[in-house]
């Protein structure tokens, strides 16, 4: 009887661990090994700005990337945005865009890898995507315009992720706007799974998301990730938003992101479920707070 209960328990272990090793790979594939084709793009003419110029850049891993950018006469700052893991196109940022060049500020609107027309045929998750943040910086110091003003990224769900990833491994920004970004992705991982798998595979599913985030991008997960670069902003400004309910990026991962953050951010919480944290995100002048306070941010960051 006592073997029958050993080989039982230790049957019933190797199938835990089995299960445990094959399910972040599985739920990975599903969603993140495709290509994101957008079929709603907004035009830059709908937001009343002049039609933007196409940029067609290389990250140094050799992915073709796709920008957008419009430029003021005198621009006192650009602006870099990046939206989330699928929908929708970065091209939703033309209202804010408009905001920005209003106020002479540029933009450059990237889609980042996996994301068409950019290269790549996968989504990275914020692993590997600082690399075309950084082409488009490398692009910025390069040209005669825009080489001597402050950088500024803005980021939402995933694409806040990124922009905190690269401020903390890219020296050419200089302040960061992130909302709705996930802490790392291992916690997204496991709030997404809440509550569709037994809570059993869920308590100890972390370190085997992190080991396969580790084989599939060829990074250390515990590195590369928004709560450990947070704290490498070396006293640039940033401003963090999330909205308490949100139903795509649990309110968690600000509240992680902010306890590691230095206590000179900015943060902003609304209690709603608004992912995109305004309800009219194509339009943001029609929130008065949300837009006074991106445009307030700015303005003081720049000046730093």
């Amino acid at each position: 009887m006592k073997k029958v209960i050993i080989w039982t328990v230790s049957i019933v272990l190797v199938l835990y661990i089995v299960i445990e090793c094959a399910l972040p790979g599985i739920v990975m594939h599903s969603f993140l090994d495709q290509k994101v084709n957008n079929k709603k793009v907004y035009l830059a003419e709908e937001s009343g700005l002049p039609t933007p110029d196409t940029l067609h850049l290389k990250s140094n891993d050799n992915i073709e990337l796709f920008a957008l950018k419009v430029v003021p006469e005198t621009p006192k700052a650009v602006v870099v945005c990046l939206t989330g893991i699928e929908k929708p196109s970065v091209t939703c940022f033309w209202g804010h865009a408009k905001m920005f060049y209003d106020a002479n500020y540029a933009s450059i609107l990237l889609e980042v890898r996996g994301h068409a027309p950019s290269g790549g045929n996968r989504i990275c998750i914020g692993y590997e995507e600082t690399a075309d943040v950084k082409a488009v910086t490398d692009y910025i110091k390069s040209n005669q315009k825009l080489k001597d003003i402050p950088v500024v990224i803005m980021g939402i769900s995933m694409g806040g992720a990124i922009a905190i990833n690269s401020i903390g491994n890219n020296n050419d920004i200089n302040a960061l706007i992130s909302i709705a970004a996930y802490s790392a992705f291992e916690d997204a991982f496991v709030e997404l799974l809440d509550g569709q798998i037994p809570n059993i595979f869920l308590y100890g599913i972390k370190p085997f998301v992190e080991l396969t985030s580790m084989i599939r991008y060829d990074v250390n997960p515990l590195k590369m990730c928004p709560k450990r670069n947070i704290t490498r902003l070396n006293n640039r400004p940033a401003l963090l938003m999330h909205t308490k309910k949100d139903s795509n990026v649990n309110f968690a991962n600000f509240e992680r992101l902010t306890k590691v953050a230095p206590k000179n951010i900015q943060t902003m919480v609304r209690d709603l479920d608004e992912h995109f944290f305004t309800p009219d995100f194509l339009n943001p002048q029609s929130d008065s707070i949300y837009s006074n306070k991106i445009m307030s941010f700015i303005d003081e960051a720049v000046k730093l």
